[in-house]
């Protein structure tokens, strides 16, 4: 809104809020969305894992490995993103100032994605690991699942 009477300081008070609004909504949809794809992805293995002989499940080849680091990216999405967000946020402030007074600037997407890399190349590790130990026998899914 471009309110002629409205003093400049109130205006970029109120696109200041507007924006971080939407950052946060944007933080929390992309968090929900996370922890949307694990349950579903939790009901599918219970699912198959009731219908289906226990037997083990090491990743088999690429795909398998991909969808393995898939669900450890995701994972690290939906539980580090809400502790993130704090600093996002933060981030996002600094740089709309930034931009105001026409100094050098980062998106705040940019930030971000730094975030998501640096829980990438953990999810790459854990991937590795996880697929390591399902190889050597030490670990199973039957040894990750509960009873109810």
């Amino acid at each position: 809104m471009n309110r002629p009477n409205t003093p400049p300081a109130a205006r970029l008070l109120d696109l200041m809020l507007r924006q971080r609004v939407v950052i946060a909504a944007a933080l929390a949809g992309l968090t929900a969305l996370c922890w949307l794809y694990l349950f579903v992805a939790a009901a599918d293995m219970r699912a198959m894992g009731v219908m289906a002989m226990p037997m083990p499940m090491e990743p088999k080849g690429a795909v398998d490995l991909i969808l393995l680091l898939a669900m450890w990216w995701v994972m690290m999405a939906g539980m580090m993103l809400p502790g993130a967000a704090p600093m996002i946020l933060t981030f996002a402030t600094i740089n709309r100032r930034r931009r105001a007074r026409a100094q050098p600037y980062v998106p705040t997407a940019l930030f971000a994605a730094g975030y998501l890399l640096a829980w990438g190349g953990f999810s790459v590790a854990a991937t590795l690991a996880q697929w390591g130990l399902e190889r050597l026998a030490l670990l199973s899914p039957m040894d990750m699942t509960t009873t109810s």
